[in-house]
C-alpha cells in the first residue's frame, strides 16, 4: 500500500520532495528492497563501492574518501544523511549535489513502481534506491555510502560486496535498536562486512575491535585497524587543522574539530587499503583530496565577535569530542550552549559533558518528532546546577545566545543536526549586516527574555528613498514595526508600510537586506531583545494610513527623500528614539555605497 499522495506523472522538484517526504519510517526487510531494486534494472549491480559506518564521524569520513577518490580522477558518488541545507546534498555525483530537474525527473520515473510495492517503503529506504539509482545512470567508477543507522539492516546494506568496509568511532547510540552494550552496536555495525571486503576500523573500544576482527574472519576479509600512534597533530585554528600521518607531511585539512585528524587517519588508510587493491589512489590524491574536501556543519565557525560554532554533536561520545575541542580552542573564553537534542537521546550523558564546558545554556525548539521540549530540557539542565534560558525560536535563541557571550565570547550551537538550517540562517543574517551590539550590562541571567521581531522597508524610487518623518521631534525612520504574533515577515512589512506611509508594497519585489541587532530594554528584571530585519522592496498602490497613538500624537508623516536629506535627519534628538535615529543613519550609509 502507497503513502497518501495523489499521482502526479511529472513532479516538479517541490513536488518531487513532497513526495520523498510522504513516506514514513516503516521498516521492511532488505530482501523487499532488494527486489524492488531487481525490477529497477539492479543499479546497485553496476557500481563498485566505500561503506562507512559507525557511531561518529561517518559523514566526515566518507566526504573525506570521496573527496580523494575524485581527486584520484574517478567519477565518484556520495550518499549521505541528513542534509544540512537541501535535501539534494544527500546524493552527489563528482562533488555536485543532484541538480532539481534530475530529482524531480527520478522520483517521477520511480513513483509508479514504487507505489505498485504490497508494502509502503520508508523515506530512507526510497532515498537510498533513488541514490543507487542515480550513481548508476551517471556512470560512477565508486560510490562512498554512508550507513543511516547501524549497519546489518540498514538499508544502504542492500550494495553487493564493497571494496572496503570503514568503521568510524563506535559508541553507544540509538541503543533502543541497536542493543544496550557496545558489543551488541558493533555487532549489528559489523554486519555490512561481506566476503571480499577489506574492513577497516578506527581503533574503538577491545569488544568493538573484537566484533569486527571476528566477522572478518567468518566472511574471510581482510582486517586493517588504523594505527593511531603514527598520527602527529601539528597544529590547529578555527578553520583548519595541521596533521601529519604515516608518512604524509603537514596536511591542512579544512575542518577544525580537534578529532579530524583522527578521522582523516582513518580515511587516509582506507584509501590506502584501496591502492592495495588496484585502485589508483597516490598520496598526492590523497593530500589534495583531503585539503580540498568540504563538509558543513562539524565544528564550523559560522561567524565571529563572539565566535559562533554549529556542530553536529548528538549523543555523549560526540559531545565529548567537541567539548574537548572547545576547551582547546575557546578556553577561557565565557561560551553558551545552544542546544535542542532528541528525546531518545542520552540526555543526561550529553549534559554531563558539556558542563565540563558551560553552565549557560539556552534551549531552542525543534520541529522535529523525536525532538525533546525546549522546557523539559531546561527543566534537566537545571537540576543540574546549568543556568539555561528557553528561547521561543531558534533564532532568538542564537540572538540572546550572542548577547550572554558577548563579543569576546564563544557560542556553540550543537544537540542535533536537523536545526542546522535555521542556525545557519540566524548567523547569515547577523553577518549581512550588524551594525549595532548591545552594550555590556551587568545582566540577571535567571530573569525572563524575549526577543521582538521587527521589519523596516527599503523603499526606492527615481533615486529618492520612503522614510516617516515625525513633525513634532524632527527625525525620520524607515516605514515599518513589530511583526505581531502569527504573522509572517512579509505580512508584516506589508501592513506596518500600509499603516504608516500609506503604500502597498508588492509582494514579489521584496528581497532580505539584512538584519540589525538593537536593545531597547535592559532592566534585570526584563531584558528585552529586538531583531530588526530590513527588506528592500516597491510600492504596488496606495491604502488607507492608520497610524498608532503615538504616531499620530507625534505627527508622522511619509516623506521621499534624498539619501543626503534622509542621513542629515535634521534634529538632534537625545531622548528615547536616539537609539533608533543612529541606527537608521547608519543603514542609509550603506545603503548609499551599494544601492546607489
Amino acid at each position: 500500500m502507497a503513502p497518501p499522495f495523489f499521482m502526479v506523472k511529472n513532479m516538479n522538484y517541490d513536488e518531487a520532495i513532497k513526495y520523498i517526504h510522504s513516506f514514513s519510517r516503516t521498516k521492511r526487510p532488505l530482501s523487499a528492497t532488494q527486489k524492488l531494486l531487481e525490477k529497477l534494472g539492479s543499479p546497485e549491480k553496476k557500481l563498485r563501492y566505500v561503506h562507512v559506518a559507525g557511531t561518529n564521524g561517518k559523514g566526515s569520513t566518507s566526504a573525506m574518501i570521496e573527496s580523494a577518490l575524485r581527486a584520484a580522477g574517478y567519477c565518484t558518488g556520495l550518499f549521505t544523511s541528513p542534509f544540512v541545507t537541501r535535501f539534494n546534498e544527500r546524493i552527489r555525483v563528482d562533488g555536485a549535489d543532484i541538480d532539481d530537474v534530475s530529482l524531480a525527473e527520478l522520483v517521477s520515473e520511480l513513483q509508479p513502481v514504487v507505489e505498485a510495492e504490497s508494502e509502503p517503503l520508508s523515506e530512507f529506504e526510497l532515498v537510498t534506491v533513488l541514490g543507487l539509482t542515480y550513481f548508476a545512470r551517471r556512470g560512477c567508477n565508486i560510490a562512498v555510502i554512508e550507513c543511516g543507522l547501524g549497519g546489518k539492516n540498514d538499508f544502504t546494506n542492500v550494495i553487493p560486496s564493497p571494496e572496503v568496509c570503514v568503521f568510524t568511532a563506535i559508541g553507544l547510540d540509538h541503543t533502543r535498536l541497536l542493543g544496550s552494550t557496545v558489543t551488541d552496536i558493533a555487532r549489528e555495525k559489523a554486519g555490512i562486512i561481506k566476503r571480499g571486503s577489506v574492513a577497516v576500523s578506527f581503533g574503538n573500544s577491545d569488544e568493538a575491535e573484537g566484533v569486527i576482527s571476528e566477522r572478518c574472519r567468518i566472511e574471510g576479509a581482510r582486517y586493517i585497524k588504523t594505527d593511531m600512534s603514527r598520527l602527529s597533530i601539528l597544529g590547529s585554528g578555527m578553520r583548519s587543522c595541521l596533521f601529519s600521518y604515516d608518512g604524509l607531511e603537514n596536511i591542512r585539512l579544512p575542518l577544525a574539530g580537534a578529532y579530524q585528524p583522527y578521522n582523516a587517519a582513518n580515511a587516509i588508510t582506507a584509501l590506502r587499503a584501496l591502492s592495495d587493491i588496484g585502485w589508483l589512489v597516490s598520496d598526492e590524491a590523497i593530500r589534495d583530496g583531503l585539503e580540498r574536501m568540504s563538509w558543513r556543519g562539524r565544528f564550523e565557525l559560522l561567524s565571529s565577535d563572539p565566535d559562533i560554532i554549529l556542530d553536529g554533536a548528538h549523543n555523549p561520545q560526540a559531545c565529548r569530542a567537541t567539548v574537548d575541542s572547545l576547551l582547546e580552542k575557546e578556553g577561557g573564553k565565557r561560551l553558551v550552549f545552544v542546544a535542542a537534542v532528541m528525546a531518545d537521546k542520552d540526555v543526561d550523558g550529553i549534559i554531563t559533558e558539556l558542563l565540563r564546558a558551560s553552565d549557560s545554556f539556552v534551549c531552542v525548539p525543534l520541529n522535529y518528532p523525536r525532538a525533546l521540549a525546549k522546557n523539559e530540557l531546561c527543566d534537566r539542565l537545571r537540576k543540574r546546577g546549568a543556568r539555561a534560558i528557553a528561547a521561543d525560536t531558534v533564532s532568538a535563541g542564537v540572538s540572546i545566545a550572542r548577547h550572554l557571550a558577548g563579543r569576546e565570547g564563544a557560542v556553540c550551537c550543537l544537540g542535533t543536526l536537523y536545526f542546522q538550517n535555521e542556525v545557519r540562517a540566524a548567523v547569515e543574517g547577523f553577518d549581512m549586516r550588524e551594525l549595532f551590539s548591545m552594550d555590556k550590562r551587568d545582566y540577571d541571567e535567571s530573569a525572563d527574555w524575549f526577543v521582538r521581531p521587527s521589519v523596516r522597508a527599503i523603499i526606492v524610487r527615481d533615486g529618492k528613498i520612503l522614510m516617516v518623518r515625525s513633525r513634532s521631534l524632527g527625525f525620520c525612520k524607515f516605514p515599518g514595526g513589530g511583526i505581531e504574533p502569527g504573522e509572517s515577515h512579509l505580512e508584516a512589512l506589508a501592513r506596518e508600510v500600509g499603516e504608516e506611509s500609506g503604500c502597498l508594497i508588492a509582494p514579489e519585489s521584496v528581497k532580505p537586506f539584512g538584519i540589525v541587532h538593537r536593545a531597547l530594554r535592559g532592566q534585570k528584571d526584563d531584558i528585552f531583545l529586538q531583531d530588526n530585519f530590513y527588506y528592500t522592496c516597491e510600492t504596488a498602490g496606495q491604502c488607507e494610513r492608520r497610524l498608532d497613538d503615538y504616531e499620530r500624537e507625534e505627527g508622522f508623516e511619509p516623506e521621499w527623500l534624498s539619501l543626503d536629506e534622509a542621513i542629515k535627519n535634521d534634529a538632534e534628538y537625545r531622548g528615547k528614539y536616539a537609539d533608533m535615529i543612529l541606527r537608521e543613519r547608519r543603514v542609509l550609509e550603506i545603503i548609499k555605497k551599494e544601492l546607489f
